[in-house]
């Protein structure tokens, strides 16, 4: 069986690609499902701060986000891609 390959994690915000098993990913998720799966509808992924970004306050990406979110009136909440995609 073939196994089916992932698609990449890109920064929703500068469009860096990502790498979940070495980069710093922060996954923010929002809405519901359509699927029937528990959890959150949408997930992006996000680059975490870096730890003088948490010293002076936090990832300039997940701030986008969540500037972009309060905008819409989106409530996020911290979630992970593999609960996302029902693993």
């Amino acid at each position: 069986m073939e196994t089916m390959r992932k698609k990449p994690h890109i920064c929703c915000t500068c469009h860096r690609e990502l790498d979940p098993s070495s980069d710093a990913v922060v996954y923010l998720g929002w809405g519901d499902r359509h699927d029937g799966h528990p959890g959150v509808g949408w997930v992006a992924a996000l680059c975490a701060p870096t730890p003088a970004q948490v010293a002076g306050g936090g990832s300039p990406c997940v701030q986008s986000a969540r500037d972009w979110a309060d905008q819409e009136n989106i409530d996020l909440v911290p979630s992970d891609y593999e609960a996302w995609c029902g693993e």
